[in-house]
Order: structure tokens, then C-alpha cells, then sequence
């Protein structure tokens, strides 16, 4: 070996110590060949490690259950050191480990195995085996016992579709798995807690509920205690949002969904749930806040917001069935906004969507909207009235079909701020001046029946 021979050849001189420690001085870092030459034979001529570790002892069964088999045993000593033990199942290599115990799992129920173990070292040499020793899984024994009955089953909330209740847990042998909640003697679902909301009821109806416990080996406990809970009766609110019932505290930014308080599904996206507002609420970033289909239109809506984290005012997008039918403002100030005039009839989709490109995080909360009333069901020609000129430069016309009968006038903008109104006027026109740039909804009404357009101002 060429780099050996070199070595024994030519010793370390004075030089080169100098000049290993003047380079420690400037780089901080050394030559560790000439502070020890002897490394150069321990790195490039070392001894090969050969010797096999001693066998391990007292190999022995420490524990059973069905499907598993736990051993332990007394260490193989070597030269350098053990690094691992090889467990054999029946002369298999079944598993390696490090320590000194191992649970051998997947096995066969009511079945003995025989285990040996044999210790090795870094490089690969293997000791004899250890001692044999047999092991027997035990057998299986059927889960038969049945939870026992939940408790005190209450209702804790009720509104004009849903019905909250509560109980105290059940106890089981093993471990109960769920709860199955029964209105008036069917199963209406499964929960996996003690407390359940009950959605898709009617209102002003009383139903009657129960529970049952169950275990993972389908074990049922006899049912709880019955209880009557009733729906209230549908307020002038169609849909309404508190955002109480949001996922847990969470400040990372993804897609959240929950069932709220009318029982419609909500989807969040970039959104986090860790804000307040007015109580809870959802944080919305570059992303929409929608709730599934819900029935019986919309009127108006009215949502509460607040600019978190700083930033510059702005708005979002309100969409109805895909359209966009008003925005809503945000700003560090909690403001409440109403959209009036959206009257759309039958099932409505309801998403509100960041019309920017800022990261602006805006939270939400109590979300309301009224059902589709008047403006459809009973609505007024289209040819009841006609607004001349639009668009328009700020003054128009409100002209009327009928100049016999008594109308209503208001003017909303999109934001459902309310810019003009009258009422009980007889005039074949009303006449509208100085109204600033926008968007407005022009509603007249007759005999409880309405019509809205809309007015353009440029």
C-alpha cells in the first residue's frame, strides 16, 4: 500500500506542525494526519472484525394474547458491540430489533409458535442461536356483553328544523363505538359522542326520541330514556348563521365544512376558525363561503364583517345561484350590511366570494337572509312601471301604468342602503334627482304586490 509505505517513510515534521497551526489559526480547522499519524493505519489498514457475539440466554414468553406473542431475553456480549437481534418464528426470520424485548404480532389465534433469537454486530457476524422457547396465542374470545343504556337523555335546542340533544355516556366491557339516535322509533342517525343535532325536521312539530349504545362487536345496550322535543315555528328569517357550530380553533388557512343552525351544510375555503367577532366566526382569505341549497328564495340578506390582521378596506361578492346580486363591504370597523331587493324564488344557493386579489382576512358572522315573499308569488307586471331615461346621468322618471292607484316607491343601492323612499302617492310619476354613480334597485309596490327593476347610473 502505497499511502502506508509514505507514511512510515516520511514522519511529521516541525514544518508541517507549524503549518497545520497556523492554519488554525486563520481557518480554524486542522489536519488531523499530522496530530496523529497514527490515524493513518487505524483508517487505511484496520483490523477486520471477525469475532461472533456470544448467543443471547434466558429467551422467554412474557405475554400472549390472541394474535400476539411477547418475548425478552438476556444480551449477546462481543467484541465491539451487539448492534440487533433477529427473531425466528418457526426457523423464520420474523423481525429485527435492537433492544432486548419484542411483541411478535399477526398471529393465528389458539396456535403455538417456537422463537429463538440470534444477536449480531456491525459487521454482520451472527452469534449461535439463543435457547428455543414455545409460545401459544390464546383464543378468541367473543365480545357478548352489551353497553350499558345512555342517560339522562335532554333536549338541550330546538328551531324550526332541528332538535339539539344530550346524554351521559354509556359504559361497555370493551368500549362503546357509537350511539344510534331514533326519532319517533326510527333510526335518524349515529354519532360517535353524546350530543347530536337533528336536522331536516319540521317546524312546530313534536317528535320523540331515544338512544341507543353500541360497541364495535355490534352489541346493543337497551335504549335510553324517551324524550319529547319541539320545533319552533319558522321565523320571518329564512336561514340564519351564528358560526357556532364551526370546526375547532384552527389558524392554519384550508377548506373547512360544518352544519349550521338552520341545518344547512357549509363550506369554507382558505378559511381558519380561531376569530371572533361578534361571538365565533369564520376567516375567510382568498377564498368563498357557501352553503348548500336551501329552499323558499331569498328576500334580503344581512351578514356582519371585520377586517382581521390589518389591511385595506374592501369587499366581497354576494352570489345567488351563481349571479352576483350585491357586495359586501369590510373594513377594521365590525360592520353590518343588508342587501335588500335580491328576491329570488324557489331553491337558492347562498356564496359569498373575495372579488380581489389581496390576502385581506375578513371575518364573518351572523349571516341571515329572508325567504322569497311578494316578489314573486305575487308580483306586479313588469309593465307597471318604466324608468326613463336608463341608464341615467342621476335624474329620472318612475312612470306609472296605472296613475289611478296608489304605489310605494324605494330605491336601494346594491349594498341594500336605502336612498329614497315613498309611499301612498297617487302621481302618474314620481320624478328621482341627484342621485349619485351606482347600481340601485327601484321597488314599487301596489295592493301588497311588488316589482323591482333595475337603474343604472352613469
Amino acid at each position: 500500500n502505497v499511502l502506508l509505505a509514505w507514511n512510515s517513510q516520511d514522519p511529521v515534521s516541525a514544518r508541517e506542525i507549524a503549518r497545520n497551526n497556523a492554519i488554525y489559526a486563520r481557518q480554524n480547522n486542522r489536519n488531523p494526519y499530522i496530530d496523529h499519524p497514527e490515524y493513518v493505519q487505524a483508517v487505511w489498514n484496520p483490523v477486520p472484525d471477525t469475532e461472533n457475539p456470544t448467543a443471547a440466554s434466558g429467551l422467554a414468553v412474557t405475554g400472549t394474547t390472541s394474535s400476539t406473542v411477547s418475548l425478552s431475553w438476556s444480551a449477546g456480549t462481543d467484541n465491539v458491540a451487539v448492534t440487533s437481534y433477529d427473531i425466528y418464528m418457526d426457523g423464520v426470520l420474523k423481525t429485527s430489533v435492537s433492544g432486548l424485548t419484542a411483541t411478535i404480532t399477526g398471529l393465528s389465534a389458539s396456535t403455538t409458535y417456537s422463537f429463538y433469537v440470534i444477536a449480531k454486530d456491525a459487521a454482520v457476524n451472527s452469534s449461535p442461536t439463543s435457547n428455543s422457547v414455545n409460545g401459544t396465542t390464546t383464543i378468541v374470545i367473543p365480545d357478548t356483553q352489551n353497553p350499558t343504556a345512555p342517560s339522562n337523555l335532554a333536549v338541550t335546542g330546538s328551531s324550526s328544523s332541528t332538535v339539539s340533544l344530550s346524554w351521559i355516556a354509556s359504559t361497555d366491557n370493551i368500549g362503546v363505538t357509537g350511539y344510534d339516535v331514533y326519532v319517533d322509533a326510527v333510526l335518524k342517525t349515529t354519532v360517535s359522542g353524546t350530543t347530536a343535532i337533528v336536522n331536516g325536521l319540521a317546524p312546530t312539530t313534536t317528535y320523540s326520541f331515544y338512544v341507543i349504545a353500541k360497541d364495535a362487536a355490534e352489541n346493543s345496550s337497551l335504549q335510553s330514556n324517551s324524550i319529547n322535543g319541539t320545533t319552533t315555528v319558522i321565523s320571518s328569517s329564512c336561514a340564519s348563521e351564528s358560526f357556532e357550530n364551526i370546526p375547532a380553533n384552527a389558524s392554519s388557512y384550508t377548506t373547512r365544512t360544518w352544519t349550521g343552525d338552520s341545518g344547512l351544510d357549509w363550506t369554507a375555503t382558505d378559511a381558519r376558525t380561531d376569530q371572533t367577532l361578534n361571538t365565533r366566526a369564520i376567516t375567510v382569505r382568498n377564498g368563498s363561503l357557501t352553503a348548500s341549497t336551501a329552499s323558499n328564495g331569498i328576500g334580503n340578506l344581512t351578514v356582519t364583517t371585520l377586517l382581521k390582521f390589518g389591511g385595506t378596506s374592501g369587499t366581497f361578492n354576494l352570489r345567488v345561484n351563481g349571479s352576483v346580486v350585491g357586495t359586501i363591504p369590510y373594513s377594521t370597523t365590525a360592520t353590518t350590511t343588508t342587501i335588500s331587493g335580491i328576491n329570488t324564488q324557489g331553491d337558492v344557493i347562498i356564496s359569498i366570494t373575495n372579488n380581489s386579489t389581496t390576502t385581506n382576512r375578513v371575518a364573518f358572522d351572523d349571516i341571515s337572509w329572508t325567504c322569497f315573499s311578494g316578489l314573486g308569488l305575487e308580483t306586479l307586471s313588469q309593465n307597471e312601471f318604466k324608468i326613463y331615461p336608463n341608464p341615467s346621468k342621476g335624474n329620472f322618471n318612475i312612470i306609472f301604468e296605472d296613475s289611478n292607484t296608489v304605489h310605494s316607491v324605494e330605491i336601494f343601492s346594491l349594498l341594500g342602503q336605502k336612498f329614497f323612499e315613498t309611499n301612498n302617492t297617487q302621481s302618474s310619476s314620481v320624478s328621482i334627482t341627484n342621485l349619485q354613480k351606482g347600481t340601485y334597485l327601484v321597488k314599487v309596490t301596489k295592493d301588497s304586490k311588488s316589482i323591482t327593476k333595475k337603474i343604472i347610473v352613469n
